[in-house]
């Protein structure tokens, strides 16, 4: 298991606020070893921090190096407070894919 966890950002007053990424999936389907997640109470530590999870408008099909672009998520639910976004890698020793991330972008 792996995290790579943001700074924290700030959703002050805005309406709506979103995530939008580029990634790309290879050598596994994402679905139950990737994870987009928030956080309100981040403090350092991964494991005492309560997380939600993101659902992303889109994910790679797993098999190869072609970048999903634009894949968003809703912030909404978040705006007015201070967040921390996290990508949450996992894997087995029979299974291991490559996750890459670029353009993180969070918008209100």
């Amino acid at each position: 298991e792996s995290w790579l966890v943001s700074p924290v950002i700030a959703l002050p007053t805005a309406n709506d606020a979103s995530l939008t990424i580029d990634h790309a999936v290879n050598k596994a389907t994402p679905t139950g070893a990737l994870f987009v997640m928030i956080s309100t109470d981040y403090n350092g530590d991964v494991t005492t921090a309560t997380w939600t999870e993101l659902n992303l408008s889109q994910w790679p099909a797993g098999n190869s190096w072609t970048f999903v672009t634009n894949a968003t998520a809703d912030l909404t639910p978040f705006v007015g407070r201070n967040v921390t976004i996290a990508f949450k890698y996992t894997s087995t020793s029979s299974a291991a894919a490559t996750w890459e991330i670029r353009n993180f972008v969070v918008k209100e």
